[in-house]
């Protein structure tokens, strides 16, 4: 079985760093990357099963917003396996094909 992606963005390190000890500590994921996308922007993806990651997103942006900030999310139930490489990187998701 494909494992869930979930991606949070959020604005400024600490922030984003805030919602990944939230998803972390939350559900059982695995922080997949942490990337700048431009302008003190940032996103955090996890990989976990499908409920975990939709536990870890919602905590996500509840850390977020009892820090003062924003977050915004989305979640890729089965993603594409070429699709998933691009939002995880060169790692290979489990169960997922080699392309």
């Amino acid at each position: 079985m494909s494992e869930a992606i979930g991606l949070v963005e959020c604005r400024g390190l600490v922030a984003t760093m805030v919602a990944v000890e939230a998803m972390c500590k939350a559900a059982a994921v695995r922080c997949a990357r942490v990337d700048r996308v431009s302008g003190g922007i940032l996103i955090a993806v996890v990989i976990g099963d499908l409920a975990s990651v939709d536990a870890a997103v919602a905590a996500a942006v509840i850390a977020v917003r009892q820090y003062g900030q924003d977050a915004r999310t989305q979640i890729y139930p089965r993603p594409e396996p070429a699709a998933a490489r691009l939002l995880v990187g060169s790692g290979r998701l489990e169960g997922g094909s080699a392309g």
